[in-house]
């Protein structure tokens, strides 16, 4: 009996270990593949705070922006489910969302991105991307979004500029290569000027210098915007090249 309950024994491991492989593969085909569809859901996360420490964004970009034509050819129903459940919207754009630590109030900007605060904690800008679908069609934009954070209420200048908000003064400014915007906040009114070659604005005062450089040298020269008073003051022109601004103020320059 002794001896038949050790034979019985024997192939039973015998079988474990035939079939352990088996059972083993069975197993990880039970589990989900790690595809390349899965890989585009991945997001980085980068975060920013406001000064006053109440707003912070959260900005989730995708590592890998797939091509449009593509995305939507490989856009399945189990895909936007899963991406729904982990981040509540469509995997194929960057989100940024702007959330209030205390009131819990929170806006999503899609396709939004390099958010940057005011000083005093009551405004944020940040850059839109264009909309891929409508990009196609010739008719998307990119948007420059100014948000006021206590009224929600925001102004959108299309434009692929540099933006930035003045330290002491309530300004925001936006730049690129041959324009400047000022936008005074506090009373909504903007000042453009057109044929930028540089500019700087002096941290001590409202005031901010810049160039004009046009193609037939019309009207080039240094001027001054005073933004308290509205008002602007040539400081030199002429048919020159005018660069390398800078505010000194032990010379009243």
């Amino acid at each position: 009996m002794k001896k038949i309950l050790t034979t019985i024994a024997s192939i039973g491991l015998m079988l474990v270990v035939l079939f352990a492989p088996t059972l083993n593969t069975q197993a990880q085909q039970a589990k989900d593949t790690l595809t390349l569809e899965d890989a585009k859901l991945w997001r980085s996360h980068s975060t920013s705070l406001s000064d006053d420490g109440n707003w912070y964004t959260v900005l989730y970009s995708l590592l890998e922006k797939a091509d449009d034509a593509k995305a939507q050819k490989k856009d399945s129903s189990a895909l936007k489910k899963d991406s729904a459940c982990i981040y509540g919207e469509d995997h194929s754009t960057d989100v940024l969302y702007i959330c209030n630590s205390k009131s819990g109030i929170k806006y999503r900007v899609p396709r939004g991105k390099s958010p940057k605060f005011s000083d005093n904690s009551e405004w944020i800008a940040y850059s839109i991307s264009p909309d891929p679908k409508v990009k196609k069609k010739g008719k998307a934009k990119a948007l420059v979004e100014l948000k006021n954070l206590n009224s929600g209420h925001t102004r959108q200048f299309e434009t692929t500029a540099r933006f930035q908000f003045s330290e002491k003064t309530n300004l925001f400014i936006s730049s690129d290569q041959n324009s400047l915007l000022i936008y005074n906040l506090d009373n909504n009114k903007e000042h453009f000027v057109a044929n930028v070659g540089e500019y700087v604005l002096d941290k001590k005062t409202s005031r901010i210098t810049y160039t004009i450089d046009s193609k037939d040298k019309r009207g080039n020269g240094i001027y001054v915007y005073d933004t308290e008073k509205m008002t602007t003051q040539a400081l030199e022109t002429g048919n020159n090249l005018y660069a390398y601004l800078s505010w000194n103020h032990k010379k009243n320059s």
